[in-house]
């Protein structure tokens, strides 16, 4: 299995190889998004096997180099990497069908996990797939109706203050709920908690109940 790997910290890039080829992946690593770019030209997508892209690079973004790849049909899935995200950059991602998004610093096995999830996939342009074939827990019903609100504010992008002034309450409620929503569906981390709420049919409309 060959992963791409772009991240532009050395010391992080090392680490996260040592992990792959442990696992026994085999790794390309790459500092920018040129160098990815060069690489294309010898190295088909269809022989990549998946991609493990920060989102931040100090020169570039691996989020808009991905978008620009992302609806040939032969793209790998992508994970997504990131210190010190926006928000609505995982909303972005994950919308436009990335497999999963690991905000840093993560577990070893979580990084596998994903991973493994997303060599899972299908190859369509984008790397989508039809959301009712996404494993998703049923926990709408466990969610009070004020969990509900927050949860449909967080899948809109909308920062905690923003979600706070929006529904009247203050930023420790708002955490509060978030904590209360992400114990409920059984997710450690925003990424998780944004993916399990793109990959459910029907979630917009059922927020709203």
């Amino acid at each position: 299995m060959l992963i791409w790997l772009l991240e532009d910290d050395e010391s992080v890039s090392r680490a996260l190889q040592r992990t792959l080829r442990a696992s026994g992946y085999e790794v390309e690593a790459f500092a920018g998004a040129q160098a990815l770019r060069d690489a294309l030209s010898r190295t088909p997508l269809d022989q990549i096997d998946a991609l493990l892209f920060d989102v931040r690079l100090a020169q570039d973004s691996g989020l808009a180099f991905w978008q620009s790849i992302r609806e040939q049909a032969s793209c790998p899935p992508v994970v997504f990497l990131s210190g010190n995200a926006q928000i609505h950059e995982a909303v972005s991602a994950l919308k436009d069908g990335a497999a999963d998004f690991l905000l840093k610093p993560f577990e070893q096995q979580s990084l596998l996990e994903s991973l493994r999830r997303a060599l899972d996939w299908p190859r369509t342009p984008g790397s989508l797939r039809d959301p009712a074939e996404s494993p998703c827990p049923v926990w709408l019903d466990g969610l009070t109706r004020r969990e509900k609100e927050v949860m449909r504010l967080v899948g809109q992008g909308l920062r905690n203050a923003e979600i706070g002034q929006q529904l009247g309450i203050g930023l420790r409620t708002v955490k509060m709920h978030r904590g209360n929503i992400m114990a409920k569906i059984g997710v450690r981390n925003q990424g998780q908690l944004l993916k399990q709420y793109f990959s459910k049919t029907g979630t917009a409309s059922r927020l709203h109940d």
